[in-house]
């Protein structure tokens, strides 16, 4: 019975410090629930339509702390070349979201993690020399590249890097925005929205190891609208295996939504029949409609 009168959860931590057993240790960034809390705050009352729209939501703050870092790395003389004048207008023009259509998510997103691996690699270098397939994986992994990026340790700044910590967080942002055009041919960074850089592709199993069937059995890619950091997580190969929404007394305004669709054989037309709603998030009923196949499991006659 917690106060504000709701639980909000997303793969997060939820107890605290002085919890005396231990549940797990790698669990997600707590940033999607903090989102879900705050949708669930601004309403007093909510109906299934409402909590459908939090489901969607593609609103990320969590990107604002590097934007703010990348601005305030271009207030001076040095930042007045042709290049970082662009960087700072594409960042300028990001809408705070995750949509297919937003501009600058991508430099942010690339900016990240190309921080991550510079920032980490010195400390990482004896755990790969001892084993060659270490790979650093800790999804709490912000709480330090944040108190690390905001310290500026001179330690971490390559020595071949001029210009000491600035210089090297400039370098990192130059190099992301050089790579992100190389790799998807675009000569300016506001040509190239979020859903080029983030596609979700649904594989089945089978091609995986026989790609020529993918024809038959993946789901066709969605243009990816948020990540692992923004509550509609559609990223990779990971998205929402579900969204349910459903008010115990009042099942016919539930609401459904799955990916692929309620039969797992390809040639039946009801192999993909969901994954359109499930992509744009329409408010599919959870309520079944009227039965088109019976399936009789009778005894054997041996």
């Amino acid at each position: 019975d917690p106060p504000e009168g709701f639980i909000a959860t997303a793969n997060n931590l939820t107890l605290g410090n002085a919890y005396p057993h231990v549940l797990g240790r790698n669990f997600a960034n707590s940033y999607r629930a903090f989102r879900i809390r705050q949708r669930l705050a601004e309403q007093p009352r909510l109906n299934e339509q409402d909590l459908r729209s939090i489901q969607l939501d593609t609103t990320s703050d969590f990107y604002e702390f590097y934007r703010r870092l990348a601005l305030s790395l271009l207030t001076d003389d040095r930042a007045q070349t042709a290049e970082l004048l662009e960087i700072g207008a594409v960042l300028r023009q990001w809408n705070g979201r995750l949509d297919p259509d937003s501009i600058g998510i991508a430099l942010l997103s690339r900016w990240r993690t190309d921080l991550a691996k510079a920032v980490f690699s010195p400390l990482l270098r004896r755990c790969e020399r001892l084993d060659p397939d270490f790979s650093y994986r800790w999804r709490q992994q912000e709480t330090p590249l944040r108190a690390l990026l905001q310290t500026g340790v001179p330690a971490l700044v390559p020595p071949e890097r001029a210009g000491g910590w600035q210089g090297f967080l400039l370098d990192t942002l130059r190099r992301s925005a050089r790579d992100l055009k190389r790799e998807f041919g675009v000569r300016q960074l506001a040509e190239l929205p979020w859903q080029r850089v983030n596609t979700l592709l649904i594989q089945h199993p089978f091609s995986r190891s026989l790609p020529v069937a993918g024809m038959l059995l993946d789901m066709p890619p969605v243009p990816g609208a948020c990540n692992s950091f923004c509550v509609k997580v559609l990223n990779g190969q990971h998205g929402a295996s579900e969204r349910l929404v459903l008010s115990p007394n009042h099942p016919e305004d539930g609401i459904l939504q799955m990916p692929g669709g309620q039969s797992g054989h390809p040639f039946s037309r009801h192999f993909r029949d969901q994954q359109p709603a499930w992509e744009i998030g329409h408010a599919a009923p959870y309520l079944p409609g009227k039965a088109e196949h019976t399936l009789r499991l009778l005894p054997s006659r041996d």
